[in-house]
């Protein structure tokens, strides 16, 4: 569970506080820990996207499978892949997979975090709902 709050007032024992956005049902006896946002490396300067190096939206934190603006998501590229932090991906939605139909551009994610076969972007822009088994193109380096 998950679920963000503020502390409206405290004193040696208790707080008093407001919940802002929750994911779930906040319990009795829920453990709270400070709110730690991801520190987002300097982008790389985008360039084109590479469709032959297409990677696929796996999940998000606690096996989230839709995402929005500022969401964290995981995409099946590391690495192994030459991925790096502050990499960019454009992220699409292949409407008829395998139909040959246009792509649908939804929205890009900066990498945040490598590991050597998967990778967590946060979405940076988004303009449609993203969802698990979308599609991520790696985006080039900037062309002079």
């Amino acid at each position: 569970r998950s679920a963000r709050i503020e502390a409206l007032s405290e004193d040696e024992r208790f707080a008093l506080a407001r919940i802002e956005r929750a994911c779930d049902t906040v319990l009795v006896g829920d453990y709270l820990e400070p709110l730690e946002m991801p520190v987002l490396p300097t982008p790389a300067e985008t360039g084109p996207a590479n469709f032959d190096d297409r990677a696929a939206v796996l999940f998000g934190p606690d096996r989230r499978e839709t995402f929005g603006d500022g969401d964290i998501l995981t995409i099946n590229r590391g690495a192994t892949h030459g991925v790096a932090a502050g990499a960019r991906f454009a992220i699409y939605r292949d409407p008829k997979q395998g139909l040959r139909l246009p792509l649908i551009e939804l929205g890009e994610a900066v990498v945040v975090d490598v590991n050597e076969s998967v990778s967590k972007a946060v979405l940076v822009r988004v303009k449609d709902l993203v969802e698990t088994g979308d599609v991520a193109v790696p985006r080039g380096p900037a062309q002079p």
